[in-house]
């Protein structure tokens, strides 16, 4: 999952560069832009599935303390039961 995550994140920023590079000419057609984001769209969705079903396949390994525990940091379940230093964007 990771050589695909890395993979993934260098296509992502690849061509959110390139979107970018178009704009700063300022020579970009309204047909670029839809295909530009239409795949910056298809590889940041494919991003995310792989980091997602990261997690799934790490709860896999889990005894159910640690799945309990896992979800408490994660900021899953009950508000009182919650550690609210999950990093952004979890």
């Amino acid at each position: 999952m990771l050589s695909e995550a890395v993979r993934l994140g260098k296509d992502l920023i690849e061509k959110e560069s390139l979107l970018d590079s178009h704009f700063s000419t300022g020579k970009i057609s309204e047909a670029e832009v839809e295909k530009l984001v239409a795949e910056i769209s298809t590889v940041s969705s494919k991003l995310r599935a792989v980091h997602l079903k990261a997690h799934v396949a790490q709860k896999k390994l889990l005894t159910s303390e640690q799945v309990t525990r896992y979800d408490a940091l994660r900021g899953y379940g009950k508000p009182d039961q919650q550690i609210h230093h999950r990093p952004k964007g979890h």
